[in-house]
């Protein structure tokens, strides 16, 4: 019985540093796709100056 709860901790907590580790992954993008987006709005007040 001990080895079912085991296995399911170990089960949970690959499920959950995969998670983790997709989650950084969006993070990382999501600070990329922010900075693309800054860069942009400041060429268009730039443009429109």
């Amino acid at each position: 019985m001990a080895i079912m709860g085991i296995e399911k901790t170990n089960e949970m907590e690959m499920k959950n540093l995969k998670l983790f580790m997709e989650n950084q992954s969006i993070i990382k993008e999501n600070e990329k796709l922010r900075n693309k987006a800054l860069l942009l709005h400041q060429e268009n007040l730039t443009l429109l100056a």
